[in-house]
């Protein structure tokens, strides 16, 4: 094959996703820690989840229906939590996030910010960094000059 034909090939590949864990001092990713990550929102959508006495005990992931058939919008519980799910394409690697709530509204004023300059914020090349809030951190969007993210098929070989 020719190197045409191994890019056509790339292009269809799935990207490589990684679950981050969001902690006071940065972004967890396989155990390692990264100050900042770097790229474009390519999917935000809505989950919930239940914590009773430090313990899951329901969980939605798709903020419609949880854990064993619960309608979250029947059940109504107090302490029942909103998250959003981030997939942050930076180009080799999909970061797959879960933003609590105050992590969620820095999110959505970006998205908020987008629209006013008439764009979508998928447009947007964001750095994202974590605010140490003591037990927990809390992500933060910046808007970074808007490149397309690297490709593997764009790396020189």
């Amino acid at each position: 094959m020719n190197d045409n034909t191994d890019r056509i090939r790339q292009a269809f590949l799935p990207p490589l996703q990684v679950p981050v864990k969001v902690t006071a001092q940065g972004f967890e990713v396989d155990g390692e820690l990264f100050p900042e990550l770097i790229g474009r929102v390519r999917r935000v959508s809505l989950a919930r989840k239940l914590f009773e006495d430090s313990i899951l005990t329901c969980q939605s992931q798709d903020g419609v229906s949880g854990t064993g058939g619960k309608i979250c919008d029947r059940c109504r519980h107090p302490q029942c939590q909103p998250r959003l799910r981030l997939q942050l394409d930076s180009g080799h690697v999909v970061h797959l996030l879960e933003l609590p709530p105050s992590s969620a509204k820095n999110l959505l004023a970006m998205v908020d910010a987008a629209e006013r300059q008439r764009a979508h914020l998928w447009d947007w090349t964001l750095r994202l960094t974590v605010e140490n809030r003591g037990h927990w951190g809390e992500v933060r969007f910046q808007r970074t000059e808007d490149k397309p993210p690297v490709r593997p098929a764009d790396l020189p070989m």
